[in-house]
Order: C-alpha cells, then structure tokens, then sequence
C-alpha cells in the first residue's frame, strides 16, 4: 500500500510503502525522509496524535481523528514542527 507525503504546495515530496504481508521484517518503506504526513492540517491543530504506522492514521481520520500522523525519519523534524506551529499537545497511538 502506498501513501503519499505533501508539501505545503500540494506536491508529492515523498511516498510511503506499507507491507501489508503479516511476516515482513520491513514493514514501511520510504523513498527519503521529506515531508509530514497530514500536515498542511496537523499545522492548525493544538493537539495532534501520533502513530509509527500509515495505516492506523488513515483508519483514525476515517474515525474523525484528523489531527493525525506518522512517525518515520529523523526526530528533529518533528521537534521543530512542534515548535514552529505551537502545538500543546501530543497523544500516541499504539496498536
């Protein structure tokens, strides 16, 4: 399964590959490590909810959960993020 990664213009930066084979050792795979899933509306949110999994933040927007994403690449992109659009609150979902 693939799921793309925007940018604030609306253009793919990067792809998410999820295995869904239930033995895969890799089971997501990225192109780099650009972008933030779900950003352009994560940036307005003061609370958001974070997942290691694409597949979770599809199921929990589909369940009115928004404020969603996933996590992959380097941490500091987050911390900035979090920083710069002053986010107050950070909830992790686990399976």
């Amino acid at each position: 399964i693939t799921v793309p990664i925007y940018n604030e213009e609306k253009e793919i930066i990067n792809i998410a590959g999820y295995n869904i084979y239930p033995r895969s050792k890799n089971k997501i795979i990225m192109l780099n490590n650009s972008g933030i899933f779900n950003q352009s509306f994560i940036e307005r949110s003061k609370e958001i909810i974070v997942t290691e999994n694409p597949l979770e933040v599809l199921l929990l927007i589909q369940n009115d959960y928004p404020n969603t994403t996933f996590l992959f690449g380097d941490d500091s992109k987050y911390v900035k993020f979090i920083n710069d659009y002053g986010i107050k609150r950070i909830y992790k979902a686990e399976n």
